[in-house]
């Protein structure tokens, strides 16, 4: 697919993100009203619910993310939904775990000005003078400790992922031609802003358990859970790092089962899970945007031609001859570059390039000729004052706005292949850990 999500996925921001996720993801935070929800039990529970490789996670550690998640919604969940979310929040920490040891095996670090950044971001986000976040963590009750072990996996993942990687990620001239085509494809439908959580199914053994979890964060949804706090915390792909916003994407960017889907919700809605090949999506419809209608007037076009001169009272088998010559040139031709060799030939100097006009600027008889030609095909003969004339469209500009440059289509592609690889890392890792959940 394409669709990373995000083009400009192909580009929505969602590709993008990737790249500035590090800081991107600590943006939940601009969601919670700091003091809004109760004060946790003293410090928690620090008993151990599991264990990842040699490294624990306490009830603490888990209290303490899940109240990140719920957010300021309008009701807290009742006792059998926050079960099921600790048990997704549990899953989404031992992943960062695996992360943050992979990392540290590698030797790659957080720098300190990269976590500072990153604090002074959300502090910025919620109004707060620098160097007030701990106290501001303090008073609701969070723990400053444990926002920090979120913010550095978040941080160093996508360095790891480069790492491992950047042999991986070549894109071909091929790919950037495939997608350019589907591009302009797809020009004159309907573009959709989207939001999307995606969750991975790596193999048919993970199937129930992941739509039981995509199942829980639609109902966390129902119950009022910002979209973006749950994407940002759990969804498995580079637009987690901006709260799940793919941006607007076109019908083939993203999997033909979600293109079915947003073709008929309204906007402000947001679907149920939707099962694509490589797993399941939640989308919002944020807005949707007509495809916006290009005249052919207003395309411009590079003609060739060839002019055959006939005199006049030239006599009719002179005329014939003539036209005999100008059948046989318009079947045998093909491509700007015979043109030109037969444009030499005929040493006309009303032979040769016309240069390039926009199609409504041309004469009605020649525009109707032009508007039906394929590039590099010449037209029939047809009369004009002095002789005969065959025309070749040698270029025509494409009816389509906005159109992302190559080197966008590249880099977007190289992210999507880095998104494709960070899951496949985090995979690996997941199958070769030992891993004891004891909640």
């Amino acid at each position: 697919m394409f669709g990373l999500s995000q083009m400009r996925r192909i580009l929505p921001r969602a590709v993008r993100g990737f790249r500035h996720g590090a800081l991107a993801l600590l943006a939940l935070l601009a969601a919670l009203p700091f003091a809004s929800l109760p004060a946790a039990a003293q410090q928690g529970s620090q008993r151990i619910v599991a264990v990842v490789n040699d490294e624990s996670i306490t009830a603490f550690d888990v209290e303490q993310r899940v109240r990140l998640t719920i957010g300021p919604t309008p009701q807290l969940p009742n006792p059998d939904q926050l079960r099921r979310l600790s048990t997704q929040v549990l899953r989404a920490m031992i992943d960062e775990r695996l992360q943050m040891q992979e990392a540290k095996r590698l030797g790659i670090t957080v720098q300190p000005d990269e976590l500072e950044d990153a604090i002074a971001r959300v502090e910025r986000q919620n109004n707060l003078a620098p160097g007030r976040l701990p106290e501001a963590f303090k008073v609701s009750g969070l723990s400053m400790s444990s926002f920090e072990d979120q913010a550095k996996a978040a941080i160093i993942w996508p360095k790891v992922v480069r790492r491992r990687a950047a042999r991986l990620v070549n894109v071909a001239e091929d790919e950037i031609d495939d997608a350019l085509a589907q591009l302009k494809e797809n020009a004159d439908k309907p573009s959709h802003l989207v939001s999307q959580i995606f969750l991975s199914v790596d193999s048919p053994q993970d199937e129930t358990e992941i739509r039981g979890n995509i199942e829980r964060l639609y109902e966390q949804l129902e119950a009022g859970t910002p979209f973006n706090v749950l994407a940002q915390q759990f969804s498995q792909d580079a637009t987690a790092s901006s709260g799940g916003d793919a941006g607007w994407v076109q019908v083939g960017q993203m999997p033909p089962e979600v293109d079915e889907v947003l073709a008929k919700m309204p906007v402000g809605a947001v679907s149920r899970p939707i099962r694509a090949a490589e797993g399941y999506y939640i989308v919002g419809l944020r807005n949707r945007r007509e495809p916006r209608v290009t005249s052919a007037q207003d395309l411009k076009v590079s003609l060739n031609q060839v002019f055959l001169p006939v005199a006049p009272g030239a006599r009719p088998d002179e005329i014939a001859s003539q036209r005999e010559l100008a059948q046989t040139i318009s079947e045998t031709v093909n491509g700007c570059a015979d043109m030109d060799a037969v444009a030499k030939e005929m040493a006309s100097t009303d032979s040769g390039s016309m240069g390039t006009f926009r199609v409504g600027d041309l004469a009605g008889d020649l525009r109707g000729v032009v508007s039906g030609l394929d590039v590099g095909k010449p037209s029939q003969p047809f009369p004009v004052d002095g002789g005969l004339r065959i025309v070749m469209v040698c270029e025509r500009e494409e009816p389509i706005a906005n159109l992302p440059s190559r080197q966008e289509i590249q880099r977007t592609l190289g992210e999507q292949k880095l998104e494709l690889q960070s899951r496949r890392f985090l995979r690996d890792l997941r199958q070769s850990a030992f891993v004891d959940i004891r909640a």
